[in-house]
């Protein structure tokens, strides 16, 4: 009774062994009725239309973002061209300004040495040829 147990459990466990081997190398595909065949064809090809939209909305969504970003990039930009702008405006007012500083002081410092300067070698040749003049009789009457 147990033996036969065994045997029966032995032969059971090599049928077992003998179909998965069998099932391991069978390489065909499974068979398909025709029903299913087209419910195969028809998921994959619901399957390639979701991969056309979702590629679609994914495209879509990256040419909205770069259209957004590429308007930021312009606004940045043109908010430094400004910028710009206005610093140079400044720049060129401060130059301006610099300018009419040094001009002024160069003129004062121009009229401060022609007072010093040169107006007592005026006086000295005003009164040299009043001088000589005298001397001769004529009579200057510049200053």
């Amino acid at each position: 009774d147990q033996e036969d147990g065994l045997l029966v459990e032995k032969r059971r466990a090599r049928a077992l062994s003998d179909i998965l081997v069998l099932l391991d190398s069978h390489g065909a595909p499974p068979y398909l009725h025709g029903i299913m065949q087209r419910a195969q064809e028809l998921q994959a090809a619901h399957l390639e239309e979701l991969r056309k939209d979702l590629r679609m909305r994914v495209e879509d969504e990256v040419r909205q973002e770069l259209d957004q970003e590429r308007v930021q990039l312009h606004a940045e930009v043109e908010c430094q061209r400004r910028n710009l702008q206005e610093q140079e405006e400044d720049m060129r007012h401060r130059f301006e300004e610099q300018w009419l500083k040094m001009r002024a002081e160069f003129e004062e410092s121009a009229r401060a040495v022609a007072r010093d300067q040169i107006e007592p070698m005026a006086k000295d040749i005003v009164e040299t040829t009043e001088k000589k003049a005298g001397a001769r009789g004529w009579r200057c009457e510049l200053m």
